[in-house]
Order: structure tokens, then C-alpha cells, then sequence
């Protein structure tokens, strides 16, 4: 997580009262208003990003004269920087979320200053290989194995993967790379297994199945439900044969939601508007990215455990969606 934040403008009372005009009351105070929401998200180059682009667009279109500011991040450090306030709002992982809410590592206390905005969607976890030996996790003892970077959710949750069989890192030769560099590494023979969370379709998977050599590691059912077990946010998750080249059969995994997360102090008005611009951007998202097209606004209202920011209930009831 990186570790200047930017600090969010204040103009003028003049434009608190603009911007009270458009969205009822001003955004982060009565006197002055902040014109600068942080969004918290993952690397430039990973594949959030561009999600996270056309959110930023949706929010500036609907609470005029703000400005989105994106972070860098990764699943784990975004939960923290929404919990203490250095970010307003930001895309988080569920499983991560409740490692947060329970206090769990690498967690070191229990987040209490998050609130649920919206569901985005949902995210399965894959665990790849060109190797023929490679059949089950066990399979990955003394193996190279990418991780994903430190910070990432998903690199919790391959620690969890792990645990679920009695291994652990020490069991591994684990790397923490980027979703790029895996695939690379892959390619070049410099890297035996690549572990996870993606979209559908996964853009990584897509160009590893190309090569005709990929297949996915099966984690048994047993094992998922163990997860489950462990972290409430997780859930079994089934992707279809022929979702990739090569790929016939398929494939059970698990998977988690994403989930757009907003501090607790963010006024309900500003989380009011921020959730409507979410919502109502939805058929952008579905235009623009697969892993939306299952979505409806009613899915992106569901309760995922973890209490909604009063301003985002206040939308879904409004809007017929739900909301308590």
C-alpha cells in the first residue's frame, strides 16, 4: 500500500453550496465541502483498473464538481486504508473483508470503520499450470509457485488455499508476482503454478489457454468447504467448460465477491450519491466487462454480511432494491 496519501482539496463555501444544490447537502462538511473522493483500487496495470475508470466517470457525472482520485492498492491494504480513513471508498475482496471485520492475519485488529456500498460481482479463484505433475494442490510441494504480490487479497487467501492441506509456504517456493509477470514467468518455464483470484473470463487464463498446454488445478470439494469454513466470505463457485481454449471440462472452484466498501464517516448523503452512480452504471460495466453481465441492481443490493453505509441502504430502499 503506498504510503502518501493524497489529501482532498477544499474550496470555498461558495462551491459547498453548489454542490449542495446538486446532491442535497455538502459532501464532507457543513462549512467547506471536499471535492475529492479516493477511490482505492489495485495496481495501474492490473485488471481492476479500467472497472475502477469507468466508476470514477459514473461518480463525477452524478456529484458535480468532484473529482476521483484512484489509489493504488490491492485487496488486504484496501480494507485498511478505507477502515482508517485515508480512503473514502475502495474495491475490496469479501474474504478479505471479513479477515478485517474478524481481526484475523494479517489483519493486526478488527476494522470497524467500513461500510458496504455495492456488490460488483463475483470473482472465482484459479489455480493454473502447463505441468502434467500438477494435479492437486499437494501436487505444488517443492514447486515455484507466483502468489501474487503481498497485499493483494488473493494472496491471503493462497495462504488459506495452503492451510486447507496442511501446507504452507515452507512447503512452496512462493513468489510474489503480478498477474503479468506470472503469466510470463509461465511462459518462459521460470514458474511451475500461478495462483489466482480473476474474473471470468480471466484475461490471464485466456492467454496462458492459448498455448494449448494450460489446465487448472482441481481443489476438492472437502477442501472448499474447509474455506468456507474459515472466512464467511467465500463461496463454491462452478465455471463452465469452454469458458477457455482447451478447457472442456468443468471447473469447481470457489470464488468471493468484489465489493465496493466506504468508511463509516463518509456523510450518508455523499454515500447516497456515490451508490446511485454505481448502481445506474451498471449497464456501462455489462457493455464493457463479462464478469458484469450476471449482475442486476438487485444482486448489487444483496447483503454480504457486513452492514451497508446508511447512505447506500437509503438509495436501495428508495429505489425498491432492498436495504435495512
Amino acid at each position: 500500500m503506498r504510503n502518501s496519501i493524497a489529501r482532498p482539496g477544499l474550496r470555498a463555501a461558495s462551491l459547498a453550496l453548489a454542490i449542495a444544490a446538486s446532491c442535497g447537502m455538502p459532501l464532507f462538511g457543513d462549512a467547506q465541502a471536499q471535492t475529492t473522493i479516493r477511490l482505492y483500487n489495485g495496481p495501474p496495470q492490473g485488471t481492476w483498473r479500467p472497472i475502477t475508470n469507468v466508476i470514477k466517470r459514473a461518480i463525477e457525472q452524478k456529484l458535480a464538481g468532484v473529482t476521483v482520485t484512484i489509489e493504488p492498492g490491492g485487496g488486504l491494504s484496501n480494507v485498511i486504508a478505507v477502515d482508517e480513513g485515508k480512503g473514502e471508498i475502495g474495491m475490496v475482496a469479501s474474504a478479505a473483508l471479513f479477515l478485517g471485520i474478524d481481526g484475523k492475519p494479517p489483519f493486526k485488529k478488527a476494522t470497524k470503520n467500513v461500510r458496504v456500498l455495492a456488490t460488483l460481482y463475483p470473482q472465482p479463484a484459479y489455480m493454473m499450470t502447463f505441468s502434467k505433475d500438477i494435479n492437486t494442490i499437494t501436487d505444488l510441494k517443492g514447486k515455484r509457485v507466483s502468489v501474487t504480490p503481498k497485499g493483494y487479497a488473493s494472496e491471503g487467501v493462497n495462504q488459506l488455499i495452503l492451510k486447507t492441506v496442511g501446507m504452507s509456504y515452507a512447503d512452496i517456493e512462493e513468489q510474489f508476482l503480478g498477474e503479468v509477470e506470472s503469466a510470463n514467468a509461465m511462459r518462459d518455464g521460470r514458474m511451475d503454478a500461478f495462483m489466482a483470484m480473476g474474473d471470468i473470463p480471466y484475461s490471464i487464463v485466456v492467454d496462458l489457454a492459448s498455448t494449448g498446454k494450460l489446465h487448472l488445478i482441481n481443489l476438492g470439494s472437502d477442501h472448499i468447504d474447509r474455506l468456507r469454513g474459515i472466512n464467511k466470505g467465500f463461496f463454491k463457485f462452478n465455471i463452465k467448460g469452454g469458458t477457455y481454449q482447451g478447457i472442456a471440462s468443468d471447473y469447481p472452484t470457489f470464488g468471493v465477491s468484489i465489493i465496493m466498501l466506504a468508511n463509516a464517516k463518509v456523510p450518508d448523503a455523499t454515500a447516497k450519491s456515490i451508490t446511485r452512480a454505481i448502481v445506474e452504471a451498471l449497464p456501462e460495466l455489462q457493455k464493457n466487462f463479462q464478469a458484469f453481465k450476471i449482475m442486476t441492481p438487485k444482486e448489487m443490493a444483496q447483503e454480504v454480511g457486513v452492514a451497508f453505509h446508511p447512505g447506500a441502504a437509503a438509495y436501495y430502499r428508495e429505489a425498491g432494491l432492498g436495504g435495512k
